[in-house]
């Protein structure tokens, strides 16, 4: 059993990722809040979050209340820019939603797997074999005049 173990340990190191901790900002994290569709709180959060990733040595970029075509761009000049000396990457949306997709500003959608492909190595090179992290705070309603009926 023990020889399994070290087996298995020496088949998975290839597997690990080590994050420089000399460099001043480990890496970036980027929070996406529509705070406008009613999500009471949400400033609270944004300033949680930004001390939690501020203390981890993450340069913090807020995202807040965009139209979807805005969102996208501004996702897509992160996405565009140079990751080289970043070892992490974070990208945090909260908002209200449905199956897939958050809701923006005039209750226009985006679908998560196009913010999240946007990130990949082919379509941001800079940040290939890194690791980016995704946190989804959304209710799954889509009417927010039914969203009270849902638990």
């Amino acid at each position: 059993m023990v020889n399994e173990v070290k087996n298995y340990q020496k088949s998975r190191s290839d597997e690990y990722y080590f994050i420089d901790l000399f460099e001043e900002t480990i890496g970036l994290c980027v929070i996406v809040n529509m705070m406008t569709v009613e999500r009471s709180g949400s400033e609270e959060d944004i300033q949680m979050l930004r001390d939690v990733f501020n203390g981890l040595r993450f340069e913090v970029v807020p995202i807040l209340n965009v139209s979807r075509a805005n969102l996208m761009l501004q996702l897509k000049n992160v996405s565009e820019m140079d990751h080289s000396n970043e070892s992490v990457f974070v990208c945090v949306l909260m908002s209200h939603g449905f199956d897939g997709a958050i809701l923006c500003e005039n209750e226009s959608s985006v679908n998560i797997d196009d913010i999240i492909r946007m990130f990949h190595g082919d379509m941001c090179p800079t940040l290939k074999g890194k690791p980016k992290l995704f946190f989804v705070q959304a209710c799954r309603t889509f009417n927010l005049r039914d969203r009270k009926s849902v638990v």
